[in-house]
């Protein structure tokens, strides 16, 4: 499990915090990360866990799409 799967795990044990979204929120919510959250930089406690787990996709996938690049760490 990755540092950032163990946070968002964390995260989802006060989901009670957040309030529930129907499926246009959701997406609503997902599209905002994808606007705004820029890959590898700090992924907030305080945002909602749909934000959490996109921003964590979205971390997956940058990895992902920097080695196919051919990038070095």
């Amino acid at each position: 499990m990755t540092k950032q799967e163990t946070k968002a795990k964390c995260i989802y044990k006060i989901e009670g915090l957040f309030r529930d979204l129907n499926d246009k929120e959701v997406e609503e919510f997902k599209q905002w990360a994808r606007d705004n959250y820029v890959i590898g930089s700090p992924i907030s406690s305080f945002w909602h866990p749909v934000v959490v787990e996109e921003c964590i996709m979205m971390n997956e996938k940058g990895d992902a799409l920097y080695l196919i690049e051919g990038g070095e760490w």
